[in-house]
This record gives C-alpha cells, structure tokens and sequence, in this order.
C-alpha cells in the first residue's frame, strides 16, 4: 500500500496472494504509484525491509529520490 501521509489517504494498493514476497513486482508498483497523484510529486518515501532488494534502492537512486527503509541491525 501507498499512503499519502499529509492528508492520511491511501494512494495505491494493490491486493497479492499472501505467499508472496513483499518485494514481488515492487518496481512496477512505484512506477504506478508515483504517477497515481498527478499534481504531486513524492518527496520521500518510507519502506520497511521487505523492500531493501538492491535493484529496487538501485531505482529510488536512478530517480534521485529520497528515501528511507527500515532495516534490521545485525
């Protein structure tokens, strides 16, 4: 899910079987999220580890976005 943070709405969603990896398809589901707002344009995005696969940090870094993504200290 994508939310819109400043006015609490969700901006995209798009249900999945749940045996599915949280990464599946996460560069398609960016690409239409960030298009979803027409008028806006993301400023930051928060992702929690599911989303720390390289080539997906390897897309936010390509579109110079900022961003931040929780993950897990060993």
């Amino acid at each position: 899910m994508a939310f819109v943070a400043d006015i609490r709405i969700v901006a995209n969603s798009w249900p999945r079987p749940g045996n599915s990896h949280g990464a599946n398809n996460a560069l398609a589901f960016l690409e239409d999220s960030l298009y979803k707002p027409v008028d806006k344009q993301v400023s930051l995005l928060r992702a929690d580890s599911d989303l720390s696969d390289s080539a997906f940090l390897d897309d936010l870094d390509r579109r110079s976005m900022h961003y931040l993504v929780a993950l897990p200290l060993h």
